[in-house]
């Protein structure tokens, strides 16, 4: 059951479908990509292909600390419209943040790079569910992914705030190795 999750994710319509043993809908596919490029950039001058390029470049990312600067440059974008876009992808829940922790504090290291992970196994497939010609994500990054979404979930369960990225962090240890959710 996890590895068909894995697959489909958590959304509604694509529980349906594997209950069925069907495809998601390519409809309900195109639904979520039209909710980031028309709604969660809908002050973007970036057109749907740099939408698509920015989001497949995030997800390839995934589950390792984010360049901004080498999003931007992949695609074509400043870093700083890079931060905006990975900010409205946070704000609209599709995507949250993994800061690196701070040695010697429970906050996260200032001008250190974030892991950005996505939602749902659903958005973060969403490249390749839409051109299948794209790299799907690796299943090992969606297991990671979605063992800290359980994590938030389970903390947020607890009293803590969803919106706040301050209270779950990967740690680099001085063999720089990371550990991821502490």
């Amino acid at each position: 059951l996890w590895d068909r999750y894995i697959l489909y994710g958590g959304f509604p319509v694509a529980v349906a479908a594997t209950r069925r043993g069907a495809p998601i809908p390519a409809g309900f596919i195109d639904d979520i990509f039209n909710v980031i490029f028309r709604d969660v950039f809908h002050d973007s001058q970036a057109s749907e292909t740099a939408t698509t390029d920015f989001f497949t470049r995030v997800i390839q990312g995934m589950g390792n600390p984010a360049n901004l600067r080498e999003i931007g440059g992949a695609v074509g974008m400043s870093h700083q419209t890079v931060g905006r876009h990975v900010a409205h992808l946070n704000n609209a829940y599709l995507t949250w943040l993994c800061p690196q922790k701070h040695d010697r504090s429970w906050l996260p290291l200032p001008k250190s790079q974030a892991k950005i992970y996505a939602i749902d196994p659903l958005v973060a497939r969403l490249p390749h569910l839409r051109r299948p010609a794209r790299a799907d994500v690796d299943p090992t990054i969606l297991n990671e992914m979605m063992l800290g979404v359980a994590v938030r979930r389970a903390a947020t369960a607890l009293g803590q705030s969803w919106s706040g990225d301050e209270f779950l962090f990967y740690h680099r240890t001085p063999a720089r190795k990371e550990i991821d959710f502490v």
